[in-house]
């Protein structure tokens, strides 16, 4: 089960310190009585959670849906990771809520997060969500939703952490967010040799970035579904590039953008003369290349399909997550 989880996880998004690294007998001995470590913690968090001591969870999430409220549908298309209905952004809320309630933020890895606590909130979440998870599209919607949910809230921190010009000046300002206890541990963790090194390196890779998207917060995925061809289904990919990397004046975000839209266009008009089909996947994976994960140009939602191998972890990971809901 913790490699078949691990190997879905691996397969999307890549977290800040993932690693697979070999471990001597003396480290996997070590790593069990740290997962044991944390697996304690993280029951004794939700006890502290059901009797309102850390955390709103329950109550806030009882205000989102109001009184006598049942399970909510989320369609997941065949495919792809998340949704755009109303349904599927409660679903992003409520897998936030349980992360930031339930897992300590300053574990290091996402790797580090014991698969037994990772399975719990899976099963948390269907208490609320009819999801179905023998589909990989379900189980893989909210792996990934855990695992930025999770980033996102650390980046917040971080942020907050960065605006100090020291780390004995942010000590004195915890977050009020966190406990003194957790806020120290997070300042250990922005300060260590590890983790400074690989920002460093995080922030020399987006200078590098030569083409820039105008789709501000909205989703590559939700402005794909705005512009899918309500009859006939399709989306014209060369358009929908076009709609993200140009601002409301229709000017483009920068030349190479630009460049990119007509290779694109030119690339369709060639498959119409010869009478070929396309997908937007397919003409986003020949002009951008192909990313392990997911498809150049389209954000994290959208997924290439996955190799027979991918789909029979997958597989294996779905038939165990729907027994154990079922014990």
């Amino acid at each position: 089960m913790k490699q078949n989880l691990k190997r879905i996880e691996e397969s999307g998004d890549e977290d800040l310190f993932e690693s697979d690294s070999n471990s001597t007998e003396n480290e996997a001995s070590g790593d069990n009585a740290k997962n044991q470590i944390l697996i304690n913690n993280f029951f004794h968090r939700h006890q502290l959670l059901n009797v309102g001591e850390v955390g709103h969870v329950e109550s806030v999430w009882r205000r989102v849906l109001g009184p006598g409220s049942g399970k909510l549908s989320v369609h997941i298309p065949e495919g792809e990771c998340g949704g755009v209905s109303s349904t599927a952004a409660i679903l992003s809320t409520k897998i936030g809520m349980l992360v930031r309630g339930l897992i300590p933020i300053s574990v290091n890895k996402w790797v580090d997060v014991p698969t037994e606590v990772k399975e719990y909130i899976m099963d948390r979440v269907l208490d609320h969500f009819d999801l179905d998870y023998t589909r990989h599209e379900d189980v893989r919607t909210v792996v990934e939703t855990m695992m930025t949910a999770r980033r996102t809230h650390r980046n917040r921190m971080h942020a907050y952490f960065k605006k100090f010009p020291s780390k004995e000046a942010a000590l004195l300002k915890p977050h009020p967010d966190t406990t003194e206890e957790q806020w120290k541990e997070l300042c250990d963790l922005f300060t260590s040799e590890a983790f400074m090194k690989r920002s460093e390196q995080n922030k020399k890779n987006r200078s590098k970035l030569t083409v820039n998207h105008a789709a501000g917060s909205r989703s590559f995925q939700r402005t794909r579904a705005c512009m899918k061809n309500q009859e006939s289904g399709n989306i014209n990919p060369a358009e929908l590039y076009k709609k993200n990397y140009t601002n409301k004046d229709g000017i483009w975000t920068s030349e190479g953008a630009r460049e990119i839209y007509e290779r694109m266009d030119a690339f369709q008009r060639k498959c119409d003369l010869e009478g070929k089909t396309y997908t937007e996947i397919e003409v986003y994976s020949e002009i951008l290349g192909k990313k392990s994960g997911y498809v150049r140009g389209l954000g994290r939602a959208v997924k290439p399909l996955p190799s027979s191998t991918l789909t029979t972890q997958s597989s294996d990971l779905q038939h165990q997550l729907a027994k154990a809901r079922m014990r």
